[in-house]
């Protein structure tokens, strides 16, 4: 989804995902399902209030949890959460704020579409580089489509679903509109492939799409 709207509303970030993202059931459990069991040290880039590292540590209750926002507003409601009481957060931009080490799993969801493509080029190669031998990333997103009978299609879907869900007709618009902005320079999935062996990763597949939104699984 874009940001614009949830960037502003913290407090209501956990429903709106709900209200903003169709299948997000789906969507999100693929995420956990593609995440090793066992003691495994995890990164989540953008991980606003923690709704989906919620779902990781109770799917995953070994596994070490770091996570990184520049929004402090959605870490606090992170942090407030009782089932992330050990996980570690860091405030900042994910392009700057990256911690020391590796790890085995790095995982995000719904932000790298929204950069600018030298940056998404650039993060992937320090992806890469922080993942160990047999290490897995994770990205889910946004995608633009191969046609534009395809992005009318979906575009019209995705304003419907959240027109049902609960969203307001303003809210619905700035997402629209924010999407609008940067919807030429967003990655179809076959471009975001192509950038991801290009960064070094090898197995990129496809396990999980539905309209706009896709999840693409990449190892070291």
């Amino acid at each position: 989804m874009t940001r614009s709207v949830f960037d502003k509303l913290p407090q209501r970030y956990d429903v709106l995902q709900k209200q903003a993202l169709p299948n997000w059931q789906a969507f999100f459990s693929t995420v956990v399902e593609y995440i090793p069991e066992g003691r495994v040290d995890i990164l989540e880039l953008a991980s606003g209030t923690g709704f989906l590292t919620s779902m990781i540590r109770k799917a995953r209750p070994e596994a070490s949890i770091t996570c990184i926002d520049r929004d402090p507003a959605m870490l606090e409601v992170a942090k407030g959460k009782p089932e992330l009481k050990d996980v570690t957060f860091i405030e900042g931009d994910i392009l700057r704020a990256w911690p020391e080490g590796t790890f085995d799993l790095i995982v995000s969801t719904q932000c790298i579409f929204a950069l600018p493509v030298d940056d998404r080029i650039r993060l992937f190669g320090q992806i890469h580089d922080s993942l160990r031998p047999d290490g897995i990333f994770i990205e889910g997103d946004i995608f633009r489509q191969e046609s534009r009978l395809e992005t009318m299609i979906y575009r019209s879907q995705w304003k419907k679903y959240m027109l049902g869900h609960g969203m307001s007709t303003a809210e619905v618009e700035e997402m629209l509109l924010s999407l609008d902005r940067i919807y030429d320079g967003i990655d179809t999935i076959q471009e975001l492939k192509e950038k991801l062996k290009a960064a070094g990763f090898e197995n990129v597949f496809c396990p999980y799409w539905y309209e706009l939104y896709a999840l693409i699984v990449a190892s070291v």
